[in-house]
C-alpha cells in the first residue's frame, strides 16, 4: 500500500469538497493530518466519529488557521461524553478566501470578490465492545462564491476504531459516502442549478504509543474521483511529550506531483509541518490546552499559522 501511494500521489485538489479534506486544528495539521486513530482534545469528530466514545469527559475546542494567499479556516466543536460507552459532538466550520481581484475580458480590474463555505457537523459514536467503537458524521455545507453563486450540500462519514492494546490503535474511515453540492445561479433573470459530486475518501490509519513518550502516527488516504483511477496520499506524524505537559511535533504529507506542471516546488516529495502544544493553568486546577502549527509554503507563497485552544 505504501509503495502504491508513492507511485500514485494525490490529485485531490480542484475537486469538490476540498475543505472537508483539510485539518481542523493545530495538532492535527502539525502531525500531517494523520490522526484518524488518535483523539485530539476538543476536535475528535472532525477526523473520525468513532473516536467520540473515547472522550474522557465533555470537551470544547476552537481553532483558527491564517493560511497563505488570504485563505482562512475557523472551527468550533463541542464534544459530549454519554455514559456508559458513547459520545456525541456538534461542530461548525467556516473556510474561504478574501481579496480576490476580479478582471473583465480586457484584463481590466473590476471589483474585489470573496468565497466562503460554512459547514455544520453532527457526530455520534458508540463502543459496542471494549476494543471496538464505531461512529457516524452528518455534515451540511453552505458554500457561496461572490454574491452570485450559492449552494448547499450534505454528506456522511462512518468510522471504526480498533484498540489492539494501550500501545496500538487502528482505524478506518469512509468519508463523503453520498455527498454533493447543489449550486444555484442566475443568467439574466433565469435561475439555473447544477449538481457537483464530492469524491469519496477512504482512510486507513494507525497510532503507536511508545514507552519513552514518543507517539507515531501513519495514515493512508485513498480518494475516489469518479471514473478516474484511485488516488493516494500518505501522511505521517511524530509527537514527543515532556513531563511538564509540553509536546513538540513534526509531520508531513505526500506532495509529489500535486503542483502545476513546470512549477518548481521547494518540497518535492513531502510537505512538512511543525508545531507544539502546552497546557496553560487558569484557575482552580483547570487548564486550557494551547496548540500551534506552522506550514511552510510549497511554491514560495508564504507560510501558514494555525492556532487552537481546547478545554475539558
Amino acid at each position: 500500500m505504501v509503495l502504491t501511494a508513492w507511485a500514485r500521489p494525490d490529485y485531490g485538489g480542484g475537486y469538490a469538497g476540498s475543505g472537508l479534506r483539510s485539518g481542523s486544528n493545530a495538532r492535527e495539521v502539525s502531525l500531517g493530518g494523520a490522526l484518524s486513530a488518535d483523539r485530539t482534545q476538543g476536535f475528535s469528530a472532525f477526523s473520525n466519529p468513532a473516536l467520540m466514545p473515547s472522550l474522557p469527559s465533555s470537551q470544547f475546542g476552537v481553532s483558527y488557521q491564517a493560511l497563505s494567499l488570504d485563505r482562512y479556516v475557523s472551527n468550533v466543536h463541542i464534544g459530549l461524553k454519554l455514559p456508559p460507552k458513547a459520545g456525541m459532538g456538534i461542530g461548525f466550520r467556516q473556510l474561504g478566501t478574501e481579496n480576490i481581484q476580479g478582471r473583465d475580458a480586457m484584463n481590466m480590474k473590476t471589483e474585489i470578490y470573496s468565497a466562503k463555505e460554512t459547514e455544520g457537523i453532527l457526530s455520534f459514536g458508540v463502543a459496542p465492545t471494549r476494543k471496538v467503537s464505531i461512529g457516524i458524521n452528518i455534515r451540511v455545507m453552505f458554500p457561496a462564491l461572490a454574491d452570485d453563486y450559492t449552494g448547499k450540500g450534505i454528506t456522511q462519514d462512518i468510522g471504526i476504531l480498533y484498540k489492539h492494546n494501550n500501545r496500538l490503535y487502528l482505524a478506518a474511515v469512509a468519508k463523503n459516502l453520498s455527498g454533493n453540492y447543489t449550486w444555484k445561479y442566475k443568467v439574466s433573470e433565469d435561475e439555473h442549478s447544477v449538481v457537483e459530486t464530492i469524491p469519496k475518501e477512504f482512510i486507513l490509519s494507525g497510532a503507536m504509543y511508545l514507552r519513552n513518550g514518543l507517539s507515531i502516527f501513519l495514515q493512508e488516504d485513498i480518494l475516489h474521483l469518479g471514473n478516474n483511477p484511485l488516488n493516494y496520499r500518505l501522511r505521517f506524524g511524530m509527537e514527543y511529550g515532556f513531563r511538564n505537559g509540553f509536546k513538540c511535533r513534526l509531520g508531513g504529507r505526500q506532495a509529489e506531483s500535486s503542483r502545476p506542471i513546470g512549477m518548481v516546488s521547494e518540497n518535492k516529495i513531502i510537505k512538512p509541518a511543525f508545531g507544539f502544544g502546552m497546557p496553560i493553568r487558569i484557575s482552580g486546577g483547570n487548564y486550557i490546552h494551547f496548540d500551534y502549527a506552522f506550514l511552510p509554503g510549497a511554491v514560495g507563497e508564504g507560510g501558514s499559522n494555525i492556532f487552537s485552544l481546547s478545554l475539558k
